[in-house]
């Protein structure tokens, strides 16, 4: 089941798998699935949040309580971040 679909305007979106704790990448041109990047544990990843630059994102694990930095062209995971109690969503401030 598909939780929610965030579109990378780069080229890709990104699927969050509560229940796989992954998440899927997919490419823009034809929906393909370029595979899947596993979180920590039992992680439950549920909120996205691309970076500025379009190649990173964070993804809020709400089980784990972690904040996972992933590079999606890279298909790997960069940092894993403490993300308090039950992180769900995320929300970015430029100054």
């Amino acid at each position: 089941m598909i939780e929610s679909v965030l579109v990378n305007p780069r080229a890709h979106d990104l699927d969050p798998e509560i229940a796989a704790s992954a998440v899927r990448v997919f490419e823009r041109a034809g929906r393909k699935e370029r595979g899947a990047i596993a979180m920590q544990g039992d992680a439950a990843p549920i909120g996205i949040l691309v970076a500025p630059d379009q190649r990173h994102a964070f993804i809020a694990n709400t089980r784990s309580n972690l904040v996972t930095l992933i590079d999606v062209e890279e298909m790997t995971v960069k940092n894993t971040l403490r993300g308090g109690n039950t992180p769900d969503g995320m929300a970015l401030a430029v100054e």
